[in-house]
């Protein structure tokens, strides 16, 4: 199966990003920039996007998204790593909470042994099974680096893209989970093939139909952009874009 490398991956998911962007109705101007370093103020720990992609809405608002993109070559980074035991653990945990809520209330209640130790014990398999029902989907006891590391990134949307190797390469159990995953963390999911085409993988709270992106908006007018060190090279660039899109066309003579 034919590979990409991961910075033609990086590539090919901001252009597609990029794209998506400049077909918003409402974007006044759209730059982007890759390897785009956070700053300490915007972080507790300093991080590099592999992408950024910064769009001025006509309301005034500057919408970010940011990326990062793996390949077949960072293989491990996609793959859950599943803590059974710690999920067990747990499971375990709240049968005993529940054994000990049960045993004070029957001592309160002052019921018999039957209902101070008997009942109560008896409660402790139920809660650890209905623990682990509850839990079973849940990306808590499966993480994933790739996007734990995203979350270090703050936008308004942020996207995790993947080559088409990397992808095919992960065991349709790992494939459902990174998709839950993303689901639970609001991240977009991009594949990324040799073909240059990329593909947008839905996954609820991130939508790949360009007018009606979910708009997580903060207070300031800039969003998220001045967490970066190069917000003001990129809000120059912005404004540039947008008087180019004010300017009259020129007469004809």
């Amino acid at each position: 199966m034919p590979t990409i490398l991961e910075i033609n991956v990086e590539k090919r998911a901001l252009a597609w990003l990029v794209e998506r962007a400049q077909a918003r109705s409402d974007a006044l101007g759209v730059t982007s920039r890759r390897q785009a370093r956070t700053t300490k103020k915007g972080t507790k720990k300093l991080g590099r996007a592999d992408g950024l992609v910064a769009s001025l809405l006509n309301d005034g608002y500057v919408y970010t998204t940011s990326l990062e993109a793996k390949s077949h070559k960072t293989l491990k980074d996609i793959i859950p790593l599943y803590r059974n035991g710690l999920w067990h653990v747990h499971a375990v945990a709240a049968g005993i909470l529940i054994f000990v809520i049960a045993a004070a209330i029957g001592y309160w209640a002052g019921g018999g042994w039957v209902v101070r130790w008997l009942i109560p014990a008896l409660l402790v398999p139920f809660a650890a099974f209905g623990y682990v029902m509850l839990t079973m989907k849940s990306y808590l006891y499966a993480p994933i680096a790739a996007i734990d590391q995203i979350g270090k990134y703050p936008a308004d949307e942020r996207v995790l893209a993947l080559s088409s190797a990397a992808y095919n390469r992960l065991r349709r159990v790992d494939r459902d989970e990174l998709r839950q995953t993303c689901r639970g963390k609001g991240v977009g999911l991009l594949i990324v093939r040799p073909n240059k085409k990329v593909n947008g993988v839905p996954v609820p709270h991130i939508t790949y139909d360009i007018e009606s992106i979910p708009a997580k908006r903060t207070r300031a007018k800039a969003g998220y952009l001045p967490r970066y060190a190069a917000a003001q090279e990129m809000l120059a660039k912005i404004e540039t874009c947008r008087a180019m899109k004010e300017m009259p066309p020129a007469a004809s003579a």
